[in-house]
C-alpha cells in the first residue's frame, strides 16, 4: 500500500508502509504527520491512520520532546530536570 505524507505544507511519496516505519523511527515523520493514501476521504494524521495497524506503530517506542513538541525515537531525547514536570 502506498502512502503519501506532507512536511512543512509539501506532499511527498509514495512510500511503503516499511519505508514510512523507517521514516517515524528516524523521527522525519511523527504521529501528528499528515499521510494519505488510495480510500481515504482526507488526510489524517499518521496515529490516527494506522490505528488499524497498533504494532507496527508500537515497535518504534518514542517520546514528544517538551521544547519542540515533535516525535522522537526514545534513544534519541535526553531527559533533562527528571523531578520537574514528569509524572
Amino acid at each position: 500500500m502506498n502512502w503519501f505524507y506532507s512536511i512543512d505544507g509539501q506532499q511527498l511519496g509514495p512510500v511503503s508502509d516499511s519505508q514510512l516505519d523507517e521514516l517515524l523511527g528516524s523521527a522525519k515523520i511523527n504521529r501528528n504527520t499528515l499521510v494519505w493514501r488510495e480510500g481515504m476521504t482526507d488526510w489524517q494524521p499518521l496515529g490516527e491512520a494506522r490505528a488499524g495497524n497498533a504494532p507496527m506503530m508500537a515497535s518504534v517506542p518514542s517520546m514528544v520532546c517538551v521544547e519542540c513538541g515533535r516525535t522522537f525515537p526514545s534513544g534519541d531525547l535526553i531527559q533533562l530536570n527528571r523531578s520537574l514536570g514528569l509524572r
